[in-house]
């Protein structure tokens, strides 16, 4: 049996009888929690309606020492039947079929020894049943649109949003139709917050759903992209080394890193064991192998795809189609290791030609792209054949674009030296298209009592990412904002006769 879940007017200075007959309401928000008809007797009147689970219970103000009181859908078949001497009845049991039906009769006489006398009488309309926890349908920018079980005999829906679960609301729409669903477009891009339904049967106030939270996307997000060449197995001592290697990537409060010549079979598993999890929350991305992997903060960035392709002489680039949870935007990132020795500027030109064109193919929808890694190659080099390749196919090097930049002097490469050259003579990039700004780039040469972690230095950037496909609901479904006293539910006090 459905549950009816607790409702309470009480009749308090503010409550009107209108006439013969009339309708418990607040005069000053024409809105109540359950509503009866009344016919009164001099010096008798109804005091509150309340509605908890599947029990009723009416309280009346009266001069009698005894009362029979009937409750039911037919009062000559009533489903209560009882005599007391306090001014207060409850019937304990609400079938299914009274629930479904939503009304009831009542009556109540004054007992004498020699007669009985009606002297309260008339119709309670019940609470609606409590509607379900609304669904989002579609989450845009500037709202949501949302659905929920159609609740039987609701004439219409009240929709709350509030900031936070313990928030009070800052908004309750009142729609005028009994069709379960509503549509805001009037929200700001980023709104955090929560959203409830409760259904109205003339008047009469059902419990507020369960909470649906929600965040509308955000115009823009910003993240740090690292990118390091951790020399797994050309270094000594990698077992040793990756534990400090993985401190220093959480120390430098990275969002997504990509590593270079992380191990492959021999050594994969001590560096998926060491630089995942810790204080950022790292996972994997699937897909990534032969030494090139990249990792992510699954707070921030779920993972759509990924993969493995070769860029040709024995080199692959791993890749990851990441979406940015804040602004719900999808985006390419690529962990790239070009051929090393100074004499292969050729082979690198021809794998940064392979590497550009297939990521154009893997990046049907023409999103933001991030590639990094060692390019052993840069703008220092004597017939270098990447730079120019990269930049003719929209990429720029993010050293080159940032507004501010932190260990620029150094060299990326430092020949597993404690003290840096400082040339700027850079190996290692991260490449972006024109779908990121960049605010920051930095450059830190981690080490650990004096002993270099790796070959190469660590270097980052922080990204900006804008929304390119921005999704706008075009209007709210029409509705009333309900003021402040209908926004809150009456006071749920225990009803009490009047001295």
């Amino acid at each position: 049996m459905p549950l009816i879940n607790r409702r309470l007017t009480t009749v308090v200075a503010g409550l009107s009888i209108l006439g013969a007959t009339g309708i418990l309401t607040w005069t000053s928000a024409h809105e109540v929690d359950a509503f009866a008809a009344a016919e009164t007797a001099a010096n008798y009147r109804l005091t509150s309606v309340n509605v908890e689970d599947s029990k009723l219970t009416l309280a009346w103000y009266g001069e009698a020492t005894k009362y029979r009181v009937r409750i039911g859908t037919d009062l000559k078949n009533p489903l209560l039947d009882t005599t007391t001497s306090d001014p207060i009845a409850s019937l304990s049991e609400l079938s299914s079929k009274t629930s479904r039906s939503g009304t009831l009769r009542y009556r109540i006489d004054n007992l004498s020894e020699t007669e009985s006398t009606k002297v309260l009488g008339g119709t309670i309309t019940l609470p609606p049943a409590t509607a379900s926890k609304p669904k989002i349908n579609e989450l845009a920018s500037n709202g949501l649109a949302l659905a929920w079980d159609k609740v039987e005999h609701a004439s219409h829906y009240d929709i709350s949003f509030t900031a936070g679960k313990d928030s009070e609301p800052f908004a309750i729409h009142r729609i005028s139709s009994d069709k379960p669903e509503f549509t805001i477009a009037t929200l700001k891009p980023g709104t955090t917050g929560t959203v409830q339904v409760r259904a109205v049967r003339d008047g009469v106030l059902g419990e507020f759903s369960e909470a649906r939270s929600f965040t509308t996307p955000a115009e823009t997000s910003s993240f740090a992209v690292g990118a390091w060449n951790v020399c797994s197995e050309s270094c000594k001592g990698y077992g040793s080394r990756s534990g400090a290697q993985a401190q220093a990537v959480q120390n430098a409060n990275l969002d997504i890193l990509t590593l270079q010549e992380a191990g492959g079979k021999r050594v994969g598993r001590t560096t998926n064991a060491a630089f995942s999890g810790g204080e950022r929350g790292f996972v994997r991305a699937t897909g990534g192998s032969k030494a090139r992997y990249i990792f992510y903060r699954e707070e921030l960035f779920d993972q759509l795809d990924g993969g493995t392709f070769s860029v040709g002489h024995g080199r692959t680039v791993a890749w990851a189609r990441l979406r940015d949870l804040k602004t719900e935007q999808a985006f390419i990132v690529a962990s790239v290791h070009l051929s090393p020795d100074k004499g292969k500027n050729g082979v690198r030109g021809k794998q940064t030609s392979v590497l550009t064109s297939t990521i154009k193919r893997i990046n049907s929808a023409n999103e933001p792209v991030v590639l990094a890694g060692d390019y052993n190659s840069g703008v220092h080099r004597s017939g270098d054949q990447v730079m120019g390749r990269m930049s003719r196919a929209g990429y720029s090097d993010t050293v080159q674009i940032a507004k501010t930049t932190e260990g620029a002097d150094m060299n990326s490469f430092n020949w597993n030296k404690t003290t840096p050259k400082r040339s700027g003579d850079y190996v290692d990039h991260i490449f972006v298209n024109s779908g990121f700004e960049v605010p920051l780039w930095r450059q830190q040469h981690p080490g650990v009592a004096g002993r270099v972690l790796t070959d190469h230095n660590l270097i980052a950037a922080k990204l900006t990412l804008s929304r390119t496909n921005v999704k706008v609901l075009k209007e709210t479904t029409e509705s009333v904002l309900l003021p402040s006293m209908t926004a809150r539910d009456a006071t749920t006090t225990e009803p009490q006769p009047e001295p």
